[in-house]
């Protein structure tokens, strides 16, 4: 079984009795409020199960990911995007676009790159752009320390320097505008979105 089928199996698994997978995907790329032709990055891509998503909208798509066995994938799931085999911590697309998608992508970057990271993402929108960022999470209610055990056993404890972070802190120190806040998931995810504010006239 390949990285990518695993990882499908994995993600569909963890999320199944809080409403599924796609669901939680589904409201990610609702929140990027696209129209068609919308020039859309999305870091992190993997198997290109959003991507497909994306393409459906009718956007433009630049999916970027590390691993080319993942990107591979994509390409066979969502074949009419461009795909990028680059750091998505250093990436910068040659084009202004309209929206950015960060999904389950930002837990596993270290917490010191993060700000100038997400600074040369915010630099990549277009004035207006929308950047929705959704990723862990912990429910606060009593099944909290149980959730984040399945995280240790997913994601190894490394996911807890992510959920010690406020993500619509970040991305006002990136520069945007946050817009949206919401829990997912019963709590199990967070779902952020934010804007690059327009050039005074």
């Amino acid at each position: 079984m390949t990285d990518a089928a695993r990882y499908r199996i994995a993600a569909r698994a963890l999320f199944a009795p809080f409403g599924g997978l796609a669901r939680l995907r589904r409201r990610a790329v609702e929140a990027l409020h696209l129209h068609r032709g919308a020039r859309v990055l999305e870091l992190g891509c993997g198997p290109g199960d959003v991507t497909a998503a994306l393409l459906e909208c009718g956007a433009n798509v630049e999916a970027v990911d590390a691993s080319a066995e993942m990107l591979r994938a994509a390409a066979v799931r969502a074949p009419g995007a461009r795909y990028v085999h680059a750091d998505i911590r250093t990436y910068r697309s040659t084009t202004s676009v309209d929206a950015v998608l960060l999904l389950f992508v930002l837990h596993e970057i270290p917490v010191a790159d993060m700000p100038e990271m997400l600074r040369t993402v915010a630099g990549c929108l277009a004035p207006g752009g929308r950047l929705v960022v959704a990723d862990h999470a912990v429910p606060r209610d009593m099944w909290g320390g149980v959730w984040r055990r399945v995280l240790h056993a997913v994601e190894s404890r490394a996911v807890d320097s992510w959920l010690a972070l406020e993500p619509a802190s970040l991305l006002r120190q990136a520069g945007l505008v946050v817009e949206l806040e919401e829990e997912v998931a019963g709590g199990r995810a967070r779902l952020v979105a934010a804007r690059r504010a327009r050039s005074s006239p």
